[in-house]
This record gives C-alpha cells, structure tokens and sequence, in this order.
C-alpha cells in the first residue's frame, strides 16, 4: 500500500550548477517524521534533520561540496532571485549523502562465479586419456569462470562509479531555503503547459478552445511509506462464475514488500497515474532498506 507522494526537492534554475533542488525546514521535519516511522535512518541523519528542520534562520544552507556558489561570495542565484548569506553545513552535507544514498543505493558484493562440475570420460577411452580430458575442460571452465567474473567485475565497477556521480551530482546541487522561499518557488517553479485539443473532423483547433496544465518538472524528488499488508494473490481463471469468489496465494506483509522490491530489482522506472500519451506520470521508484 503506497501513502501520498510529498515534496521533498524542487528543481530551480540556478545561475550554477544548472539547478538547484530546493527543499525547507518543515519538508525536511516531514520527512524525518516518515523516516522514523520506518525505523531505518542513521543517527547522525536523523541529528542532522533535526538541526535543519528546527532552524528558524532565514540562511539557506548548502553542503560543503555543494556548486550552486563556485565564486564562494555567498549568494545564491535561483530562477530571478538573489538570496545572500549561503552557509556550508556539515549537516547538509550528510543529509544529501544519506538522501542521495537512498536514491542510488550502493552496488551489492558480486558473486563469484563456479565452475561447472566437468563430466565423467567416456568408458572406451583409457585413464590417461580420461584424466588428461578432465584436466583440458577444467582448465576450460576454470578460463571461462574467470573471464565471466571479471566481466561482472567490471560491471559492478562501472555501476558503482555511476551512483557515485550521481550522489555527489545531488549532493552538490541540494539547498535548504526558508519556508516563505520554497513556498513562492512551489508557486512559480512549476511546468506550465499550454495544449490545444485537434478536432478529428477539421484538422484544426476544437471550438473548446485552449488550456494550460501545471505539472511537476522532471528531476522533482518525492518521498512517501510503503506499507506491506497481507496480500492474496487471486488467480482469475479458478474464480466461480457466479460468486466472483476465487483461489490463490496468500502473502503476508514482508513477503508482500519482498516482491515489491523483486519487481523494482528487474526495473524501477514506473508510470502512476494518467495522461500517459502525453508523457505523464514516469517516475523512478527506489525503496529505502
């Protein structure tokens, strides 16, 4: 069972860096509150989410890594605005790590691959011909399992460079504003489109007239619980034609999660929602330990 997705990070057009996302004291104290409800938060987070969430300053706070201030003057440059005073917190700097961990989780151990058990000689060949046999294909599938292991060697390696990147891409790029700051930004820094509906009979624009919708920008960061129920697991073609009553498995809550987390193994790039056609609702899906 999924809760309602809540903000946690709005994309805005930085002057550096491209964009930053911009979040606030009371989203941070949201999502420590969601955090703590699933148990699985670091103390040293859940400290550092404290300290952000209780701030009453007007300062915006940045990571120590952070690329939003290359020049170190202290302004924040956001959409048409002008914000001074940019502090580098150690406590931004955690939050981002842990929040950008989350998201690009760190690759698990590769398994070693085994060799396959070398077949039994054939009867007519002698002992010698035998063994020299199944020390030609051991040696074989030895090769093989090296080359197998080295190849997912180097993917494990490649992959986990990528989730590097991409942590430090978000770490760099993340920002704490007052509240009155992500308000206005939540108001304005939204995508606005302008769409016309075509009558199929002329070709042209229908008597209806325009509309414009608003829309999360791409790279928005939400955060919501999961929470695995008992589940059964009907299978359509026992069911009872006249009772609608039907047989299947039944999953309680952790093996419920369990498969939640199979399925997003496989691919974690989902669709909610509608408008399908026009590109809506995708969305990356990352359950947190």
């Amino acid at each position: 069972m999924f809760s309602d997705a809540s903000l946690l990070a709005l994309p805005v057009r930085s002057l550096f860096g491209t964009f930053a996302w911009v979040t606030c004291p009371y989203v941070l104290g949201r999502l420590l509150r969601d955090a703590l409800e699933t148990g699985g938060i670091p103390l040293k987070v859940k400290s550092a989410l404290e300290t952000l969430a209780q701030a009453t300053d007007a300062t915006p706070k940045v990571a120590t890594t952070s690329v939003l201030d290359p020049a170190s003057d202290g302004n924040l440059y956001l959409e048409e605005l002008l914000i001074p005073s940019l502090a580098r917190s150690t406590e931004m700097a955690e939050v981002a790590r842990w929040i950008a961990g989350t998201i690009w989780p760190r690759e698990q151990p590769v398994e070693k691959a085994t060799a396959p058990a070398a077949t039994a000689a054939g009867a007519t060949t002698t002992k010698a011909e035998a063994a020299k046999a199944e020390a030609a294909k051991a040696e074989a599938a030895k090769a093989e399992a090296a080359k197998a292991e080295a190849a997912k060697a180097e993917a494990a390696k490649a992959e986990a460079a990528k989730a590097e990147a991409a942590k430090a891409f978000l770490s760099g790029r993340l920002v704490v504003l007052k509240d009155d700051f992500f308000g206005f930004f939540s108001r304005t820094a939204t995508e606005i489109r302008h769409r016309v509906k075509i009558d199929s009979n002329t070709g042209t624009a229908a008597s209806s007239g325009p509309w414009t919708e608003e829309h999360l920008p791409a790279e928005t960061l939400l955060h919501g619980l999961v929470i695995g129920r008992h589940t059964r697991y009907v299978d359509r073609s026992n069911r009872n034609p006249g009772t609608e009553a039907g047989t299947g498995d039944e999953v309680d809550a952790s093996a419920a999660l369990k498969t939640l987390r199979d399925v997003l193994r496989t691919g974690n790039s989902l669709r909610f929602g509608g408008k399908a056609t026009a590109g809506m609702g995708r969305a990356r899906m990352q359950v947190a330990p």
